[in-house]
């Protein structure tokens, strides 16, 4: 009897094991991540890219407080979230990268401004090799009075075709410091192609916030206009424009349109926008504002057709401050931003109709926000800054969420 039982026992036991270690081969790894990267100072997300080859770039900026200054950090990841490099590029005492793009070939543009101890900031370019991240050239060009690059698209024969502020002495205005834009050709190796373009529509100054191109090389602006120079009654000064330009003759403006906000006394903005994959006339454009003290927020998502006079789209979101707008390859939308009530990150996705489907907050005690968004496969990966998930300073956050928004 006790050799009877002593086998059913170890039977038993047999099977308990090969159980467990059959529960734990066949658990699947968890895909979805979040990753910081900081350093002594404030580390900030900028923006994010894919490369061709399903890569990640991710661009900050690493603000040193004991020696007061400022410079891009450039980090690139597999889609796992392995560091292949990471890189501070430190070229004058301060740079503020606005943001960065990939040309034909990987190689990683960053664009911003840059600016010693003293005078007014300058546009500055670098090319990075997209391998390591050392800097193939760095260009500095003094296009006008505190100026600077917003946004940068590859053009024709390997050129770039930018956006930019600078501010005005007078320029018809009246006032000091005012803001307008500016459009610019640079060439494959960051060299200035002409004297470029000023759009000054409105009194209170243009802050331009990005630039693309249509099917016909044609281009777009997206601009804010500037809130809190001068009162207005007329709520297009708290709004958003888009101005439609030809290729040729360069700077001829076809139309603007402008986005206005149903929150009043709009301090703060900024705005992105997209273009329809399949090509046609069809962009949408994504403008953001907040008002005095950031208690409220709202984004406008607006359809907007280049070749019809018909009736557009409009959907309003409130309590998002969104910064960066994806089109899916599913043809879904995806907003990133901050949430004003919480202070967290934000994400919500839109479907056919402009109609939100889900919304996702991330985020803990402390201030995070969230600054661009890619799509690699079924996953996205967001871009964001946090307080609550470091030592107590920015770092650099990136989320890869799945299809459903979950961590």
């Amino acid at each position: 009897m006790r050799n009877k039982a002593f086998s059913i026992l170890i039977l038993v036991t047999t099977v308990f094991i090969i159980a467990g270690c059959g529960n734990d081969i066949e658990s699947p790894a968890k895909s979805t991540w979040d990753k910081t990267f900081g350093g002594a100072g404030d580390d900030f997300g900028i923006d994010i890219k894919t490369t061709s080859v399903g890569e990640i770039i991710i661009l900050g900026q690493s603000q040193n407080l004991a020696s007061d200054s400022s410079f891009a950090r450039v980090i690139k990841l597999s889609a796992d979230g392995n560091i292949l490099f990471d890189r501070t590029i430190k070229t004058r005492k301060f740079s503020v990268p606005n943001g960065l793009m990939l040309n034909a070939t990987d190689e990683i543009i960053v664009f911003g401004k840059t600016y010693d101890i003293e005078g007014e900031s300058n546009s500055y370019i670098l090319n990075l090799s997209s391998s390591d991240g050392s800097i193939n050239w760095e260009k500095v060009h003094d296009l006008g009075i505190g100026d600077e690059i917003t946004g940068m698209i590859g053009s024709e024969n390997g050129k770039y075709l930018a956006v930019g502020n600078l501010k005005n002495e007078d320029g018809g205005f009246s006032g000091v410091g005012l803001q307008m834009s500016v459009v610019i050709e640079f060439s494959s190796a960051g060299d200035l192609l002409g004297s470029g373009h000023y759009i000054g529509l409105y009194g209170p100054g243009m802050i331009s916030k990005g630039i693309s191109i249509d099917k016909n090389d044609n281009y777009l602006i997206l601009a804010a206009t500037y809130p809190s120079v001068v009162e207005y009654e007329n709520d297009a000064y708290r709004g958003f424009s888009c101005f439609y330009m030809p290729k040729d003759p360069f700077g001829q403006i076809y139309f603007a349109y402008t986005l206005d906000f149903e929150i009043e006394n709009i301090t703060n903005s900024t705005g992105s926008y997209v273009q329809k994959m399949d090509g046609s006339d069809v962009a949408f454009l994504m403008a953001s504002g907040t008002s005095a003290g950031g208690a409220k927020s709202q984004t406008i998502l607006h359809e907007l057709n280049l070749s019809s006079s018909g009736e557009p789209m409009n959907a309003s979101f409130i309590d998002i401050f969104a910064k960066d707008l994806l089109l899916t390859a599913e043809g879904n939308f995806i907003l990133v931003g901050d949430q004003a009530s919480t202070r967290d990150l934000v994400v919500k996705k839109v479907g056919p109709g402009l109609i939100e489907e889900w919304s996702k907050v991330f985020g803990g005690k402390n201030r995070d926000t969230g600054s661009g968004i890619i799509q690699i496969g079924d996953y996205y990966y967001i871009l964001g800054s946090t307080e609550s998930e470091g030592a107590g300073l920015n770092d650099i956050w990136i989320l890869k969420i799945d299809a459903s928004g979950n961590l």
